[in-house]
């Protein structure tokens, strides 16, 4: 008891430390709820946005890379073929003879793993609590008496394999799986660009597939949270040319997957971006770095008249859509797209994303008090980083492009893109 009493005070000192002598740092625009990290009823995510603060710039940036690190192997989620032995891709050709899109079904290790179950617990996503339930119905009243009906039972679904100590390989993809989907570019001179990769199976016949329309010469990390794949391509294809942003880069050299050490193109790095479009224009592509896009780092890709995007795109302009969700599909309330409904109930829609289609943690992301506080790359003291990015994604809805797809989204006409876009980062 004694112990207890010590530590709460020690954890209560800190807290009261970092209000006394935190830096001053400008109150965010946006209004959103804080990010909380409770120890014995104590919030201590203050003191580790302090701890932030006062570390220098090298040192945050490896605590981060080391954390945000992907862990392959074991520790890596399952696709189908290693559940069922069924194929875990779908492909379809984009624009024949010149795009392919490949959808990837990995477990959703958030409902099967009990480490990752308590991770995203720690981003607020906990189906036993009253708060994430009242969250999640109060959004789901604004969409009427049959959404508020569905999202119980969804919150039913949700705690039954929160609950659930084990789950068999036949079980994990009866849970729900999460869709990634990655984009073929078959460039002018013959040779392909791997635009945000998934793993790549010579099982079922799809490596094999891959390596016949061509030599991969290019690939696009497309976001620096898309990187668990990227060293099984890059060992797949060692002389492929790599453009991505240096936090995914500091990343994989922790994997020392990186046969240069070193990313070809810093995407972030305006004369790199330069270089490599001045050899991939010819071949019909052109990559938009999203200049203060802090979290992510997202590279669009503009491909024989379609933009490829990865991270950008949440909810949809009409307020109801998501992601692959059309407005259409999410009113017919499929049993099957119960963990989708949740996200959107908890993080997409008012009153607990601030606008109603952003995911609510992408604003404390861009807040150097919030979780911007703890990101690789921090935003401005003033808060001002995400001018920068809305002036950067007017100019991307600027370029010329007929359609848009993306890595959770599916193909968009050019103006619900452009204002899917619009409506989540004009703040």
């Amino acid at each position: 008891m004694s112990f207890l009493l010590v530590a709460s005070g020690i954890l209560a000192g800190l807290v009261a430390l970092y209000f006394l002598i935190k830096p001053k740092v400008k109150a965010f625009h946006v209004e959103t709820e804080p990010m909380e990290m409770k120890v014995m009823g104590i919030n201590i995510f203050p003191c580790f946005i302090f701890m932030m603060s006062v570390m220098t710039d090298g040192m945050r940036k490896k605590m981060v890379t080391k954390q945000n690190a992907p862990k392959p192997g074991k520790d890596a989620p399952r696709d189908r073929y290693d559940c069922t032995g069924e194929s875990p891709y779908t492909t379809k050709e984009i624009v024949p003879g010149k795009i392919w899109e490949v959808k990837y079904d990995m477990e959703n290790m958030s409902l099967t793993n009990k480490a990752a179950k308590e991770e995203a617990k720690s981003f607020g996503m906990d189906p036993t609590t009253e708060k994430y339930k009242k969250k999640c119905l109060q959004a789901a009243a604004q969409f009427g008496e049959k959404a508020v009906e569905v999202a119980k039972q969804d919150l039913e679904m949700a705690k039954f394999w929160n609950d659930k100590e084990t789950v068999t390989e036949e079980e994990v993809f009866k849970a729900g799986c999460i869709t990634l989907k990655t984009f073929v570019v078959k460039l002018n001179s013959g040779s392909l660009l791997l635009y945000a990769p998934v793993k790549i199976r010579d099982e079922g016949g799809f490596g094999t597939w891959l390596d016949s329309l061509g030599p991969v010469e290019w690939i696009v990390v497309a976001s620096s949270y898309h990187t668990l794949y990227i060293k099984y391509v890059v060992e797949r294809y060692p002389n492929a040319k790599i453009i991505g942003a240096p936090a995914a880069e500091d990343k994989l050299n922790v994997l020392n997957c990186l046969i240069r050490k070193k990313f070809d193109y810093n995407c972030t790095d305006e004369n790199d971006l330069k270089d490599a479009n001045s050899l991939l224009e010819k071949e019909g592509v052109n990559l938009f770095y999203v200049d203060g896009d802090i979290a992510t780092n997202a590279i669009v890709a503009i491909a024989h008249n379609k933009a490829l995007e990865c991270d950008l795109i949440y909810g949809h302009h009409d307020g109801e859509g998501m992601f692959a969700l059309t407005k259409e599909t999410f009113r017919e309330f499929r049993p099957e797209n119960w963990g989708d409904r949740l996200f959107k109930f908890a993080f997409l829609s008012k009153p607990n994303s601030p606008h109603g289609f952003l995911a609510s943690y992408r604003y404390q992301m861009m807040d150097p008090n919030d979780l911007g506080g703890m990101g690789y790359q921090l935003p401005a003291p003033d808060g001002s980083t995400y001018k920068v990015m809305a002036n950067s994604l007017r100019k991307l809805l600027k370029l010329e492009f007929e359609s848009g797809l993306g890595v959770h989204i599916d193909s968009q006409t050019r103006e619900d893109f452009r204002k899917n876009i619009d409506a989540a980062w004009n703040w």
